[in-house]
């Protein structure tokens, strides 16, 4: 039989601990500015010109938090992070993905309208991920550092 007594095991659990709280509050505060900075880049670039052009700022306001009709939000825990960047506008969708609209005239005619697909979600997220998942991974390394010269 093997015994094994593990002395300072206790000072060992706390310095793990603080540890991971440390890690964590670095990469929370990372993941909130990017996904702040999602936001802006979608409204400004994406909404204002690049994809679609603004009619009345109701998509717009939409994706800031707090705006009409928002999804966007950003939750945290001690087990995950998340930033979500969305709209429950009516029409975003159809925008998003494209597609086709079965509408009827004033004078009672059918008629089909076709959409482009026009992403300025998926398309927005797609050009800023790269620098997203670097100043993550940078944040990580910052504070692993830190650890690393203060413990």
């Amino acid at each position: 039989m093997i015994r094994m007594t593990l002395i300072g095991g206790q000072e060992t659990i706390a310095r793990f601990n603080s540890v991971s709280e440390q890690v964590y509050a670095s990469l929370r505060a990372v993941i909130m500015e990017e996904w702040l900075d999602l936001q802006a880049y979608i409204v400004t670039s994406k909404l204002s010109g690049q994809v679609l052009k603004r009619r009345t700022g109701l998509l717009s306001s939409s994706i800031n938090v707090g705006g009409p009709q928002t999804t966007s939000e950003f939750r945290s825990d001690n087990s995950y992070i998340v930033g979500k960047v969305g709209t429950n506008v009516v029409y975003a969708a159809i925008h998003e993905y494209g597609g086709q609209v079965h509408k009827v005239s004033s004078k009672g005619k059918s008629f089909t309208q076709n959409f482009p697909e026009r992403s300025f979600l998926r398309s927005g997220l797609q050009d800023r991920q790269a620098q997203i998942r670097n100043n993550i991974d940078e944040a990580y390394r910052r504070s692993m550092r830190r650890l690393t010269v203060n413990g």
